[in-house]
């Protein structure tokens, strides 16, 4: 038993002198650098007493410095220390108390507060850093260092006219930064080229976890009173090439440069970044907090440039490398760039992803997004560019998932004459990208601009929802886009306003897929009072504009609840334009979409304004595009003022050959003009070549109670039109519900066209434009509401055609022989009634064989509904309804 007790005590002084010999005590208060430094008791006074002892160890290794007190001087420490083969691996360095940080404010002149240099397996924790150029500095010079821990230190007051950072680590593998605060770390510099501030910098790391940390008040104050030009960045985090990565649980407020300029003919550049990472593999970005992140310039003095731009988040080429790229679950909250002076353009965006490839960005949430502009000379430029999510960019496949965009705006005033606006928002925008855009939701864009009645003003503005162009494959699916604003207001003198804003915008991009999306609480108002009546103003929204998709599948978006508003004065030139969904140079399929709860109007005392609806507007197709089961209904437009025109259209096919249009409805429009003033109402309007088209089974329903102008259920405009084929169409309760101007092989068979009003035909041909030799009509059931004999009218010879003579063949008018002239019973849905003439009336001798398209879409109804086509012994019904019990 003794021997055993003799060997537990010569163990335990063994440990002892261990721990002595590895762990160095410092205290600034009662230390004394004669002392050995092993013990509390024995401490040394400075630092640098403690570290001649450390470097003349036989093994410096493995080596614990212990601080206590306020020093002034630097903790640094480099593996040229000591002689090879010594190493200083293993250092730590940390508090004696830890409930009492020690505090290193240094005075040595442009260094770090704590310096290690090529040492691995390296700790520096719990300590109060409140000066130095950087506070944590931990590097390899000449290769990776391994195993490093910096966690629970406080950072305050560290700065630098050109280049300060809270914690910096690089070329290190296996690190940690973690549980720090750095705080109050702001720059305050006056005519400097450029200066440089981060949080927290990474640079070559390998398997880093940068976790729980908070940054707050980090920036710079800077000022121009003698220097023309200075740029400025700030870095809350910042990452560059670090593979195998987590960022996570940080908390980022308050980073933010303030610049201000006194002379004339500045060029002020500023960027803040809550988060910025660029070449990260296998990196994941996760429930981060980044908060009030703001540029703030002030330089309005003649001829200054200002460019502030503001980023929550922002990653340059993030690549999942067997692993993940992922962003998620962060919540970036205030990112504002605010500037005065003559020209330039301020930029907040909340996140951009740029050169990702394979990455995705889910349940993120993003408000707050905001720029300002404001200049008071003349001849300015004033910009804005206000983004949720920008990217993925050029080439790269990001997903961009469940994210929810609230509150992105811009601002722009100014009031010199001469000068001119240019503002842009964008709650998501991907460009030279691919990958899937899937169930956002994007809130509150806004834009306002305020050019203080100036004269010869020119103003210029964007929103769009979503913005993806160049996207090939891109798919775009259950994204919600609400409560979008668009207010403009101006009392300035001949000047030229055009403002653009879509819903959701896609471009240039092969094999589309946009599905499930809506697009709703939409509310565009703009006024132009100018006294002189010289200004111009072009309103334009789009619900959905797609250009330029080949192999496109659109279907099963919604747009409702929007409300545009223009005033042009007393006689300024006002054109109001709003469409639906926009199709130009589309192929592919657009199927079960809806448009529906629009309110439009335009007002003017006299002169010009003139506003146009379409709910669909198809241009420039080169390819078989199928347009099906669309719902229209709900519209409402509204003109006011003399000289006005308002011109309503469901569906405007603007050069569309090899079009189908088939299971359409578009329910009655509700229109109000001005006494006398000109009101247009078109079902399917085709302004040019119509070569080719299908137009099967659409149900296309008039207001019987409309004072219209024009009013017409299918207007086939351009003679040029070669083969064209309307089968099975309910179109009702028109001045025209079919007029066929021009065209040749014009085939009509099983439709109903009923017309209503005093003027009104249900059937109007341009005999003398038409190729009479190829015009079939058959199997229609004709009817007149109000004249029961003017059923067929020749607009090129103003003359009414009897049905008698219409089927009369061999006559001048005999085209048809099986048409009927009856009520056709239907309800307010266009579906047919109980004891219905159309029901079994119709023809199944089509002009399709087997197999063709045509046929497969006619072998239904409008609702679904199986028709007998194949049944001997059944016949089909008139109209787009087949009749059920």
């Amino acid at each position: 038993m003794k021997k055993i007790l003799v060997c537990i005590a010569f163990s335990f002084a063994l440990a002892q002198t261990a721990e002595a010999t590895g762990t160095f005590y410092v205290d600034a208060d009662a230390g004394n650098d004669a002392n050995n430094c092993t013990s509390a008791d024995t401490a040394c006074l400075t630092i640098a007493g403690a570290k001649a002892l450390i470097v003349d160890l036989a093994d410096p290794s493995n080596t614990t410095l212990k601080l206590k007190g306020t020093f002034t001087d630097q903790v640094s420490f480099a593996n040229t220390d000591v002689t090879k083969p010594d190493t200083l691996d293993g250092l730590r360095v940390t508090a004696t108390d830890q409930s009492n940080q020690p505090v290193i404010n240094t005075s040595v002149a442009a260094t770090a507060a704590i310096s290690i240099v090529n040492i691995n397996s390296v700790t520096v924790d719990h300590l109060t850093i409140t000066g130095g150029t950087k506070g944590v500095y931990v590097v390899g010079s000449g290769g990776f260092i391994q195993n490093i821990s910096i966690h629970d230190n406080d950072i305050s007051g560290v700065s630098s006219t050109t280049t300060s950072s809270g914690i910096e680590l690089t070329y290190a593998k296996s690190g940690t930064i973690r549980d720090n605060t750095i705080h109050d770390m702001v720059a305050t510099v006056t005519d400097v080229s450029y200066t440089y501030v981060y949080g927290i910098y990474v640079l070559y790391g390998y398997d880093i976890a940068i976790r729980q940390n908070t940054i707050s008040n980090v920036g710079i104050n800077s000022t121009l009173a003698a220097t023309t030009s200075h740029v400025s960045y700030v870095y809350g985090l910042y990452l560059s090439s670090v593979t195998d990565g987590i960022v996570k649980q940080n908390t980022l407020s308050d980073v933010f440069v303030t610049e201000t300029a006194t002379l004339a003919d500045t060029n002020q550049t500023t960027s803040v970044f809550g988060f910025n990472g660029s070449n990260l593999f296998d990196v994941a970005v996760s429930n981060n907090t980044f908060t009030n992140l703001t540029s703030t310039m002030s330089a309005d003095v003649d001829g200054n440039y200002c460019g502030g731009a503001v980023y929550g988040l922002l990653v340059s080429d993030l690549r999942p490398d067997d692993g993940v790229g992922l962003i998620n679950k962060n919540t970036i909250d205030t990112v504002t760039s605010t500037q005065t002076c003559d020209s330039g353009s301020p930029t907040a965006q909340g996140m951009n992803i740029q050169y990702a490839f394979g990455a995705t960005a889910e349940d993120n949430t993003i408000q707050h997004i905001t720029t300002s502009h404001t200049a008071n000379g003349a001849d300015v430029s004033v910009g804005g560019s206000a983004t949720g999510i920008s990217g993925p960019f050029y080439g790269s496949t990001v997903t961009l998932s469940q994210n929810v965009i609230s509150d992105v705006g811009a601002t722009a005033v100014y009031s010199g004459a001469d000068s001119s606006s240019n503002v842009t928002v964008r709650g998501i925008y991907q460009y030279v990208g691919s990958g899937s855009i899937v169930g956002n939701t994007i809130s509150n864009l806004s834009i306002s601009i305020d050019n203080n009645d100036a004269a010869g003003y020119y103003d210029y503005a964007t929103l769009y929802g979503i913005d993806s162009s160049f996207a090939d494959n891109v798919v775009l699916k259950n994204n919600t886009i609400k409560q979008t604003t668009f207010n403009y207001a101006t009392a300035g003198v001949d000047g030229t306003t055009l403002l653009y804003l879509y819903g959701l915008s896609i471009g240039y991009a092969d094999g589309a897929v946009i599905q499930k999306n809506t697009v709703k609480d939409v509310e565009v108002a703009t006024a132009a009072t100018d006294a002189t009546d010289a200004s111009y103003v072009s309103m334009n929204t789009y619900g959905f504009f797609f250009n330029r998709l080949p192999n496109a599948v659109i279907r099963n978006n919604r747009l409702q609840r929007f409300s545009i508003s223009g005033d042009a004065g007393n006689a300024n030139d006002l054109y109001n334009y709003v469409q639906g969904i926009n199709l130009n140079s589309v192929s592919g399929t657009i199927h079960k979409n809806r448009i529906v709860n629009a309110d439009v109007t335009s007002t003017i005392v006299a002169d010009a304004a003139n506003q146009f609806f379409y709910a669909i507007a198809v241009s420039t197709q080169s390819s078989q595009t199928a347009i099906t089961d669309n719902i229209v209904r709900d519209i409402t437009t509204t003109t006011s003022g003399i000289g006005t025109s308002n011109t309503v259209m469901g569906i405007n096919v603007s050069y569309g050959p090899d079009l189908i249009l088939t299971g359409n409805q578009i329910r009655p429009f509700t229109s109000t003009v001005s006494a006398g003033e000109a009101l247009g109402h078109y079902g399917i309007y085709f302004s040019s070549d119509a070569s080719h088209a299908r137009i099967l089974d659409n149900m296309l329903l008039g207001n019987a109670t409309a004072a219209t102008t024009v009013s017409t259920g299918v207007y086939l405009l351009v003679d040029s039109t070669v083969d064209v084929d309307m089968i099975h169409n309910t179109i009702t309760d028109w001045e025209y519900p079919v007029r066929v101007d021009g065209g040749n092989k014009i085939y009509l068979r099983n439709n109903i066209l009923a017309a209503v009003g005093a003027d009104s035909y249900a059937l109007a041909i341009g005999r003398d434009t038409m190729n009479n030799d190829t015009f079939k009509s058959d199997y229609n059931l004709l009817y007149n509401a109000t004249v029961a004999e003017q059923l067929v009218y020749d607009t090129d010879n103003t003359l009414a055609i009897l049905l008698a003579d219409w089927t009369n063949v061999g006559g001048s008018y005999g085209y048809d022989v099986n048409s009927i002239n009856k009520i056709p019973k239907i309800n307010a849905l266009g579906r047919l009634q109980k004891g219905s003439k159309a029901i079994n009336a119709g023809s199944k001798d089509y002009p399709y064989t087997k197999g063709d398209a045509e046929l497969t879409y006619l072998a239904t109804d409008i609702n679904g509904t199986k028709r007998p086509i194949d049944a001997k012994k059944k016949k089909v019904d008139i109209g787009a309804d087949e009749y059920k019990k």
